[in-house]
């Protein structure tokens, strides 16, 4: 039981208020980064970074961020502390993928697609991976085809999180809309009409 105590309770609400602003500012900078605002959504996760260094949705933002304003080193170097930190992220991977990608680099851009295909993503973008891999393997490739493929693959990621997004609402909606989910046949109230 928390102690309720005036000092506990000042503290209690410190802590809760810290990481409130933590997380409003993460919130804030992926508000800022789906509304094409990766600048404005980079100075939100710095803020969110500076307040809990931990925060890994901030740095991951962060990395994309950047990523996104044309910093590829930056970027870099925030999504490589991501993967460091998880290995299994997809969206460290995909990005520094990206990166590599539009630097030219076939051999580290392979790594991490190679790595990213090994995760568990949605078939569509799974494809798409898969298609890259294949076209790394061929001839070099033009900057402008490096371009069109580097915005099909984060196109392509940005639709398979909306979908897995829109499938989780409809799994929550399906759940709170029935009051007597989980209790089985026998929890459910039935109605028997009287005929008089």
């Amino acid at each position: 039981m928390f102690p309720r105590t005036p000092f506990a309770l000042i503290a209690f609400g410190l802590i809760a208020f810290a990481a409130a602003g933590c997380a409003s500012s993460t919130t804030a900078g992926r508000q800022a980064l789906n509304q094409g605002r990766p600048d404005q959504a980079a100075e939100q996760f710095e803020q969110a970074l500076a307040e809990n260094p931990d925060n890994f949705d901030a740095l991951l933002g962060l990395g994309v961020s950047r990523y996104r304003l044309g910093d590829y080193d930056s970027a870099a170097a925030n999504l490589t502390q991501a993967v460091a930190r998880r290995p299994a992220e997809p969206g460290a991977r995909l990005y520094l993928a990206l990166i590599n990608l539009r630097r030219g680099d076939d051999v580290a851009a392979t790594e991490q697609l190679t790595a990213l295909g090994g995760l568990a993503l949605h078939p569509r973008f799974a494809f798409h991976v898969g298609r890259t891999l294949d076209l790394l393997r061929g001839p070099k490739l033009p900057d402008g085809v490096r371009s069109y493929v580097a915005a099909d693959l984060e196109d392509t990621a940005g639709w398979a999180r909306e979908v897995a997004e829109l499938q989780r609402s409809l799994s929550y909606a399906a759940t709170w809309s029935d009051p007597f989910f989980g209790y089985g046949w026998y929890g459910r109230p039935y109605y028997i009409r009287v005929h008089r």
